[in-house]
């Protein structure tokens, strides 16, 4: 990637980072999840910035962050950036998935009631019939 014009390479792996991320009003760490596979890159469409997915990080409430990254043995070299965003591919299946779980899970749901509520309907007019016929011969 080049920022501010300087190049940066990336490479094979990502270097090992202590990571962390707390918020400003409470001073409570959030949790990050190591998430790098490799192979588990992102790039611009100018591919002007190319990069891998290293942690992920759920925050529940809107606010003021700190997040900063250390190396482990306390060096300084090489310089990284690091980016934070979106994660596409978790993001892909809250807008994807979350549709098509609920049509699964919904069908059968459906098909569950609607059989149901047929028997009942169909309890109901058999009972009803039959308290009609039993009128009819009482009638007589």
């Amino acid at each position: 990637s080049d920022i501010e014009s300087v190049h940066y390479v990336m490479g094979k792996y990502p270097p090992h980072l202590d990571c962390q991320l707390e918020s400003k009003a409470s001073g409570n760490g959030i949790e990050l999840v190591g998430n790098y596979i490799e192979g588990n890159m992102y790039a611009t469409q100018n591919l002007e910035r190319v990069g891998v997915l290293i942690n992920s990080i759920t925050i529940d409430q809107p606010g003021i962050y700190k997040f900063s990254c250390q190396y482990p043995d306390g060096r300084t070299d090489p310089e990284i950036v690091l980016a934070v965003g979106p994660n596409m591919i978790y993001e892909f299946f809250n807008i994807a998935v979350k549709p098509i779980a609920v049509m699964i899970l919904g069908v059968p749901i459906f098909v569950c009631t609607s059989t149901i509520s047929i028997l009942i309907i169909g309890f109901v007019a058999y009972k009803h019939n039959r308290s009609k016929n039993i009128l009819a011969i009482g009638n007589e």
